[in-house]
């Protein structure tokens, strides 16, 4: 099973295959810039929320189980 990240409002599509490829990607970009994945919507500061990312288990759990 494959997802696609995406910047929304943009056409910037960025496919990953598994928790490993997505947490790599909200690692390095997450905090840079908002995020989409279905219709979930990830803002660029994780940590405005409370959080301080997002981990392997959370993506493989909420995508890839």
């Amino acid at each position: 099973m494959t997802k696609i990240i995406t910047k929304p409002d943009s056409d910037i599509k960025i496919e990953v295959s598994n928790e490993d490829e997505m947490y790599e990607i909200f690692f390095r970009l997450g905090g840079w810039i908002d995020l989409q994945v279905d219709n979930d919507y990830y803002p660029m500061s994780c940590k405005e929320n409370g959080y301080r990312g997002y981990t392997r288990d959370y993506f493989k759990m909420k995508y890839f189980s």
